[in-house]
């Protein structure tokens, strides 16, 4: 009835700490120009931090060190790991030091947010082996609109590794059918990457157009399932990834999209192309985002083990 214009939803209430949120995502929007989803991320931490000092009886003008602590704490209580919470911290640190600036807290909060310790490449790359991704994108083999959409979904992430964001910001004039290539827009980079549309994938590309794409002028390439028809957000590509997962009995620390963006960069790997070529391809802006893989190039770790010191130590 809304998307029909005949309900019209109450406005909800305007509060104090509803326009300090709002006033911060202005901040971060148009005076530090960070990418949308940092804006998301951010703005949703800053909500989330006022609405924790509003149950416990506390104000961001009386706010203290020890209710950052015992937000932070109730975070991982939730069931964040430790390798998350250097992001909340990130985002607390940020929206802190915007009301500091707009002396709505006491000033010098933001440097007393400290994030767990974490130390350089402590973890591995947590993806699924290539066979797993094979039978993951079999599972797609059928006519059902849902289907249909999470195969090219699926190719895009395996095939080119991408983000969700990336997929879900894919226009209909990106694919150039003609010259056989796909534009993807790295938000993080600021710029648009090409690469050449890969057989299977531009075909289950075109299935989904062709077939299971509800007709609308919205330019935007995937859409939601259900009617009014949308473009489909990262949240919904995320959740669709995870319930096919769960049905195929796959369960571990990392069982989302960018597990496949992991087996994407180590299967390159196992084929043998380089680091450089490996960061290209994820859209990497540093080396050391890619260096993680080295722990798991089995091929070059057996080439340094077999290496024979004896005459130089």
């Amino acid at each position: 009835m809304a998307f029909l214009g005949k309900l019209v939803a109450d406005p909800e209430p305007v509060t104090r700490e509803s326009v300090v949120v709002k006033q911060f995502e202005t901040f971060l929007r148009d005076e530090r120009g960070l990418a949308v989803s940092t804006v998301e991320h951010y703005c949703w931490h800053a909500r989330e931090l006022m609405e924790h000092l509003t149950r416990s009886g506390h104000t961001l003008r009386h706010l203290r060190l020890e209710d950052i602590d015992a937000y932070m704490a109730a975070r991982a209580a939730s069931g964040w790991r430790r390798s998350s919470m250097p992001a909340v911290a990130g985002a607390v640190r940020s929206f802190l030091r915007f009301a500091e600036l707009r002396r709505l807290c006491t000033p010098g909060l933001a440097v007393g947010v400290a994030p767990p310790r974490m130390y350089a490449d402590e973890r591995l790359p947590e993806g699924l082996e290539w066979s797993a991704v094979t039978r993951l994108v079999a599972s797609t083999r059928g006519r059902r609109h849902d289907d249909i959409r999470d195969r090219a979904i699926l190719l895009l992430l395996s095939v080119y590794g991408l983000r969700c964001c990336e997929i879900a910001e894919l226009r209909l004039e990106d694919i150039n059918w003609e010259n056989g290539t796909i534009s993807v827009r790295r938000p993080k980079q600021r710029h648009t990457q090409q690469y050449p549309l890969e057989a299977i994938t531009g075909q289950g590309i075109l299935r989904y157009i062709r077939e299971a794409r509800p007709r609308t002028q919205c330019r935007q390439v995937f859409l939601n399932l259900l009617a009014p028809a949308r473009p489909i957000t990262r949240i919904s590509i995320h959740h669709a990834v995870r319930k096919r997962l769960r049905a195929m009995g796959l369960h571990g620390p990392r069982r989302g999209p960018h597990a496949l963006r992991h087996a994407c960069a180590r299967r390159l790997l196992a084929n043998g192309f380089t680091f450089k070529q490996v960061g290209d391809h994820l859209g990497h802006r540093s080396s050391a985002a890619t260096r993680i893989y080295a722990k798991v190039d089995m091929n070059s770790l057996r080439q340094v083990a077999e290496i024979d010191l004896r005459g130089i130590l």
